[in-house]
């Protein structure tokens, strides 16, 4: 019984920081009435999204994750542009990312493969050819993975750019 009461609170607090944030947020991408196109039109700086002439950041991209547009935009249209958007660049992230992870790991194995070889008289190494099938595979699979990303990377820009003028389209007069 202590238990529970012990968890109760801070789960009631947890439960209430949680209303309060998704609350501010849809104040925030609904609130037309005070907002102009000059205060709060969403634009794209680089690879960071600012809001107004001040340019206030909005989001940005986190380390090997894509910028989300869904939280921060209003509108059917643009929330529809947006989800896609983040489904895009999601899927291009993952592949550009994995692809480039596998090429690296299969070269690093080629190196460390080639370092410790001892060549026979064929010219082959001597520990046979195994890690070369897998550091030639790791390689050739990053590869086609990095540039199978480049089809999503695109459609991604093309959706970004209908999400953000949808967006700024309920500023206009």
């Amino acid at each position: 019984m202590q238990l529970l009461r012990s968890l109760a609170v801070p789960a009631a607090a947890v439960v209430a920081l949680l209303t309060c944030a998704e609350a501010a947020r849809g104040q925030a991408a609904g609130a037309d009435s005070v907002c102009t196109y000059r205060s709060c039109a969403l634009r794209f700086e680089g690879s960071r999204l600012v809001r107004g002439v001040a340019g206030e950041m909005v989001a940005r991209p986190g380390f090997i994750s894509p910028v989300r547009l869904e939280p921060h935009m209003a509108g059917d249209s643009a929330l529809f542009y947006a989800a896609k958007h983040d489904r895009a660049a999601t899927r291009a992230a993952w592949l550009s990312n994995g692809g480039t992870l596998a090429l690296l790991a299969g070269l690093t194995i080629a190196v460390i493969r080639d370092r410790r070889c001892e060549a026979l008289a064929s010219g082959s190494c001597q520990d046979g050819d195994a890690l070369h099938v897998t550091a030639a595979g790791l390689a050739l699979g990053g590869s086609v993975a990095t540039f199978a990303s480049i089809p999503f990377t695109r459609q991604a820009r093309r959706l970004q750019a209908r999400a953000v003028w949808w967006n700024n389209a309920r500023f206009a007069p």
